[in-house]
């Protein structure tokens, strides 16, 4: 989910002083279909990523207002670490 957010962010993403938003309205079922998960998966992980401040939905628009935590997840999600593991 994160990679799909950057990668539109980065496409047609556009930067206001409600963060960086995506130019064209999208429905979580899109958002869904582009990530390559279920529409529930993308419901929930969206709903709690607006829960914790990082991103908003406007009139069906995605601000993102934390651009560090998403590409902090997409990190995550490649299997990096972000933290050293200690022993």
């Amino acid at each position: 989910m994160a990679h799909a957010l950057l990668r539109l962010l980065r496409q047609v993403g556009t930067t206001t002083s409600k963060g960086i938003v995506i130019r064209f309205p999208l429905r979580r079922k899109d958002i869904a279909d582009i990530a390559g998960t279920t529409l529930y998966s993308a419901s929930r992980i969206l709903s709690a990523w607006e829960r914790a401040g990082w991103l908003k939905t406007l009139d069906r628009r995605i601000a993102v207002e934390s651009l560090s935590e998403l590409m902090r997840i997409a990190e995550d999600e490649n299997g990096r670490e972000t933290a050293p593991l200690s022993s």
